[in-house]
């Protein structure tokens, strides 16, 4: 399912609105379409609610516009031949209540091509309240070149085509010069979706197209794909035009050999005697320089008037070619003004002809005060309540059990005097206070509303409900309709939550508070929100906070949370114990432990690491930076968890997050992190644990010997506690290279049969 989103602005006009573009594959209905974008953002609910659905049919074919139009005015339209397309439109329309069932509430447009030129659609939901675009008067011209440009970042992103910036390292590019930063343009052809969406956006440049010339092999795959695509677009049965490409990086030390390759494709085509011009496509460009040297050649022939340039990215100012993408305006593309003779010596090469980095780097991730402080507070305050469990399924519904790596106990961490406190703060800070508090059926959450309620004088109402979606036959949805209902406009309700996640119960309480026409204030507070990136809850909370446009300062809505911690979303495929669990018959029998890991109805607080029957499970020393002394097992590997999350997502330097990867080049977590800073061993546990093994190795081989050779050490100091985790690791490719240090001898030592 391909799809991404967008915020769209116009600061003049104070215009802000989230999009997403849907890419709907050939054959495939607009009903399915809906379904497979329903079940492929199931964790970015928050991300899509309210947000305008853009949908592009696969671009081999011209739409009409007329036509659209027709059918969303309920008029016939021809179907047949090239309009096939229509009729997935006319029949969804037929099934309005079903098709667009998912999505009943949204503004959807189509996004199409017609006679080479883009344009969107006006809304084709027969269920939807409004068209949001002419509602708020965006402009569509405007509105395109962000969809063209947030998909070329996109593609760039997924990809991961912008190899990561260095500290005082530098980039040796083609040219010569060094920059910061540079963007592998071949990278993006991933995926078919990719290689249409360029020719969708390059197709006012092909209208008379006859020949396609690229500057580097590494891009030939998007200029096959446009030759294809033509064919079809045009509606002809002429063959598909002649492509060429210039191979390695095009300098002035090239110009005969261009010159001879540009003369050969131009003679083939017979170009003078043969209407129609050749596009030049160029990967990216700073100087503009490789259509400077052709001009001067094609201009001597006559025909410079006969070929027309287009990059997909520019990254320079100086550069005069039409662009799919503009990226001139940041720095870390300009050429390096005066480098010093060591970084000229240290910086990376990228191939001439691959343009891939020559030399293997890895970038060292680690740990900020910036990052940890919130942890240390946060531990602070509970690191003695047992608040966290590991490898737990949530089964408070048959409807909703889902596996969770790290549980947060928020029943735990409501009795707390801590949380009291600031709760007590949240909750008289509202403004109105609420006259109804809503809430859904969970343990906690009951606690939760309770506290509150009496926090406010006993008088608020209380609506239990999972999501407001009222059923007209069940009398409790009618009392909650009637209370909610009786609110005014000078009132508020609050919607409390145990925790907040992805969002989702939140932007359903939201949508059907909509459904019910409510227009007081509405206040939203999390005992504890525990995103896996900040953006997230910020996106919501934006999203929950605008909902009613303007107000009156003290009639605003708000949202908010008792407490904040980010940790990785993970479940079964991701949960190291669920792997554990998996690989139970490669573990010895000294130290598998099944029972534990079968029944997740609880989770672990303690017992969570692989150790000999007969010893004791690692213990938090004193003085830690982590905690008190002593605390559980999952305390602490929830705040280690979190911190590895902050590092993957918290962007405090200009460094890639942990576990990007690029081709040869990744970010990884710094060894002396958990080899050196933190010597627990059950810290050493917890890291290897939480993170992921393309965030622990070293593409270096050299480095990741010698990382392998410190655990080694470390797990020897005292095999008995750690031998486990030291198989463990080995098992799940967190050391490579253990085998490399004579494993057997360990398990010898520590009297357990070799592996």
């Amino acid at each position: 399912m391909y799809y991404f989103f967008l915020d769209f602005e116009d600061t003049e006009r104070d215009i802000r609105q989230r999009f997403v573009l849907v890419d709907v594959p050939i054959g495939v209905s607009l009903q399915q379409a809906f379904n497979d974008f329903y079940d492929a953002t199931r964790d970015r609910i928050s991300d899509r609610t309210g947000a305008v659905i853009l949908l592009r049919p696969t671009p081999k074919s011209q739409l009409s516009r007329a036509a659209i139009d027709a059918i969303c005015k309920d008029e016939h339209v021809d179907t047949k031949g090239w309009r096939r397309w229509l009729k997935l439109l006319t029949d969804a329309r037929k099934s309005r209540d079903v098709a667009f069932a998912r999505f009943s509430d949204h503004s959807i447009h189509i996004v199409g091509s017609e006679a080479f030129a883009h344009f969107i659609s006006g809304n084709i939901n027969p269920n939807a309240p409004e068209d949001v675009i002419d509602s708020l008067g965006i402009d569509t011209v405007a509105l395109l070149r962000q969809v063209q440009d947030a998909e070329i970042d996109h593609l760039i992103a997924e990809g991961h085509c912008r190899l990561p910036i260095f500290d005082n390292q530098y980039y040796r590019v083609p040219s010569g010069r060094l920059v910061r930063s540079f963007i592998r343009v071949g990278n993006i052809q991933r995926s078919r979706h990719a290689l249409d969406a360029v020719f969708f956006w390059l197709l006012p440049h092909l209208t008379d197209c006859i020949g396609v010339i690229t500057d580097t092999w590494s891009i030939s795959s998007l200029s096959q794909n446009i030759s294809r695509r033509l064919v079809e677009y045009r509606r002809d049965r002429s063959r598909p035009c002649p492509i060429e490409m210039l191979g390695d990086y095009a300098d002035s030390a090239q110009q005969v050999r261009i010159a001879e390759i540009i003369g050969g494709f131009v003679d083939r085509l017979s170009l003078p005697n043969h209407s129609g011009s050749v596009l030049v496509l160029i990967s990216a460009t700073h100087t503009g320089s490789l259509q400077k040297s052709l001009d001067a050649y094609l201009t001597e022939r006559g025909i410079a008037d006969r070929v027309k340039y287009v990059s997909v990215l520019k990254l320079g100012a100086e550069a005069q070619v039409t662009a799919l993408r503009d990226l001139s305006e940041e720095s870390d593309f300009a050429p390096v003004v005066n480098p010093s003779q060591e970084e000229v010596e240290r910086a990376i090469d990228i191939d001439r002809s691959v343009y891939f980095p020559v030399q293997a780097q890895d970038v060292e991730k680690v740990k900020t005060q910036a990052l940890i402080e919130e942890i240390r507070e946060f531990s602070g305050r509970y690191g003695g309540t047992p608040f966290a469990r590991v490898h737990s399924t949530d089964d408070k519904t048959q409807s909703m059990q889902r596996h969770h790596m790290v549980w947060i106990d928020t029943a735990a961490l409501i009795e707390t005097d801590a949380f009291q406190t600031r709760l007590r703060e949240k909750v008289r800070s509202l403004r109105p206070a609420p006259a109804v508090l809503v809430f859904p059926d969970h343990p906690a959450a009951h606690a939760l509303a309770e506290k509150v309620r009496a926090l406010l004088g006993g008088t608020p109402q209380l609506v239990c409900h999972e999501d407001l979606r009222i059923d007209a036959n069940v009398p409790s949805d009618q009392a909650a309709k009637s209370v909610i209902a009786a609110v005014g406009k000078a009132d508020a309700v609050l919607l409390l939550d145990d925790a907040f996640i992805t969002g989702f119960r939140v932007s359903t309480y939201q949508l059907n508070l909509r459904r019910l026409n409510t227009q007081c204030v509405l206040h939203y507070l999390a005992a504890i929100a525990r995103p896996e990136d900040r953006v997230v809850w910020d996106r919501q909370k934006n999203s929950f906070i605008k909902a009613r446009g303007a107000r009156e300062p003290n009639m605003q809505n708000t949202f908010g949370a008792v407490e904040h911690l980010i940790l990785p979303n993970w479940s079964q495929d991701r949960c190291p114990w669920c792997v554990e669990a998996e690989l139970a018959d490669h573990v010895p029998e000294s130290l598998r432990r099944a029972s534990e890991l079968v029944s997740t109805r609880d989770g672990l607080s303690d017992n969570l690491f692989l150790v000999r029957q007969g010893y004791q499970q690692p213990a938090l020393q004193p003085d830690s930076y982590f905690g008190v002394a002593g605390m559980l097992p999952a305390n602490l590997f929830c705040l280690v968890s979190s911190l590895l999350q902050r590092m993957r997502t918290d962007r405090v330097d200009r460094l890639p997050l942990l576990g990007e990867q690029h081709f040869l080049v990744s970010a990884v977590l710094c060894q002396e992190t958990y080899c050196a800073f933190y010597t627990d061993p059950i810290l050493v546990s917890s890291f290897l644990r939480a993170a992921l093994p393309t965030e622990l190795v070293y593409r270096d081989a050299d480095k990741e010997k010698r990382r392998t050779e410190r655990l080694n050490k470390v797990f020897r100091t005292d095999s008995s506690v750690l031998l486990g985790e030291l198989l463990f690791s080995k098992l799940t490719n967190r050391l490579p290279y253990g085998s490399d240090i004579n494993l057997d001898a360990v398990w010898a030592e520590a009297g357990v049969a070799a592996i």
